[in-house]
C-alpha cells in the first residue's frame, strides 16, 4: 500500500499455492477471521467452466513462465481501477491463468476475485451473496486492469 493511502480492513491470512517445477506463484487466497453468511464457496471446477463459457471465455491452461507483473502490483491496478475495493472485501483470490475471451488466443492474466464487499443493489432481491463479489482481471505482463464482473457464480452452498 502506498503512503497516504488507507489500510486494510482486516487483517488476512495468505495461503500461496506455487506450481515448484517453475517455481512461480499460481493460485492466492485471503481470508479474514469470523465466517460470515454472505460469503459462499467458488463454483466447482466443472460448474466454473460452463458458466465462463456462457459469456465466451475460457482459462485454458496455467502459464509456462511468471508473471511479469507481480500480484501486489495487480491487485494495485484493481484498487486504483478495477470494481470493489480490495481492503474492504473480506476473501481476496488470484489465480493466474491463460485466459482467452470473446474467441481471442489466450493471454496470461491475474483473476482477482474480491469476496464479501458490500452487496451491489437489486431490485430482483436476489440473496447478498450473488451481489457482493466481483472477478477483476489484469494482464500479467503489462499490468492493465482489463475488466470485471461477477461470473463464474458462487455455489449456492453455504461455507
Amino acid at each position: 500500500m502506498r503512503e497516504g493511502e488507507r489500510e486494510d480492513r482486516f487483517q488476512r491470512k495468505f495461503t500461496v499455492l506455487l506450481d515448484e517445477t517453475a517455481s512461480k506463484v499460481i493460485m492466492i487466497h485471503s481470508e479474514t477471521k469470523g465466517a460470515t453468511p454472505d460469503i459462499h464457496p467458488e463454483a466447482s471446477p466443472d460448474q466454473a467452466a460452463a458458466d465462463l463459457l456462457k459469456i465466451h471465455e475460457e482459462y485454458k491452461s496455467f502459464p509456462d513462465k511468471s508473471a511479469k507483473v507481480a500480484f501486489l502490483d495487480a491487485l494495485d491496478q484493481v484498487r486504483l481501477r478495477g470494481v470493489g475495493y480490495p481492503f474492504i472485501a473480506r476473501e481476496i483470490d488470484a489465480i493466474y491463468v491463460m485466459d482467452s475471451r470473446l474467441g481471442q488466443g489466450a493471454k496470461p492474466v491475474w483473476v482477482i476475485t474480491l469476496r464479501g464487499l458490500p452487496p451491489i443493489p437489486s431490485k430482483a432481491n436476489e440473496p447478498a451473496w450473488q451481489r457482493n463479489y466481483f472477478r477483476n482481471v489484469v494482464d500479467a505482463e503489462t499490468g492493465e486492469w482489463l475488466y470485471a464482473d461477477n461470473r463464474p457464480l458462487p455455489s449456492a452452498a453455504e461455507k
